[in-house]
């Protein structure tokens, strides 16, 4: 079948045979590397960052958290992030005074796998919304700075106050130049590259 399609210059003899092997093997590679490469350069699929949406419901059950319940439930915490929040690891985050919505959000995008993380995603995907949420009562509570009798190293300093009011509306809003958005972005809401 492909012989007959060949032109007939190319159809007798061992030296045809030999060129359209050697037209196969060139042909075949470069039709291979020109699909992948173009498989690459499409434009891939719109990442949605967050499945959390802050509605009013979200913000009551976020914002209302207990932070007594909170403490009995942060038992499970403190081996990585520290009993006062500080962790002494330089790779666990301090969660000691962070936005009680940033950490509600951030144990929720755990619970439903949008932030991938092999240790923690086990953890949050047993927490229920309220777990989550007196959990960020509990550490939204916590002082910023560590205990003065307290002599552990603290791998990080405690997060600049000025930070906070960034880090809160990066919650509320997101980063669209870095398309990490709390609500979704509208098409006339992008700027130019």
């Amino acid at each position: 079948m492909l012989r007959d399609s060949l032109p007939r210059r190319l159809r007798g003899g061992r030296l045809s045979q030999f060129t359209v092997f050697v037209l196969l093997g060139v042909a075949v590679p470069v039709m291979l590397a020109a699909t992948f490469v173009q498989l690459r350069t499409e434009t891939p699929a719109i990442h949605v960052p967050s499945n959390v949406a802050w509605t009013e419901n979200n913000l009551a059950i976020a914002s209302n958290g207990d932070a007594f319940r909170g403490s009995l439930l942060v038992k499970r915490c403190d081996h990585c992030h520290g009993v006062e929040g500080f962790s002494d690891r330089p790779t666990t985050p301090n969660l000691a005074s962070l936005d009680r919505l940033a950490v509600w959000k951030e144990l929720q995008d755990f619970h439903y796998g949008k932030r991938i993380s092999p240790v923690m995603q086990p953890i949050a995907a047993i927490l229920s919304a309220r777990d989550s949420a007196d959990l960020a009562a509990y550490y939204s509570m916590l002082p910023t700075f560590p205990d003065p009798q307290d002599n552990r190293s603290f791998p990080q300093a405690a997060p600049d106050p000025a930070q906070t009011n960034r880090s809160a509306l990066l919650v509320a809003l997101g980063d669209a130049q870095r398309r990490h958005t709390a609500l979704p972005v509208l098409p006339w809401s992008r700027r130019e590259r």
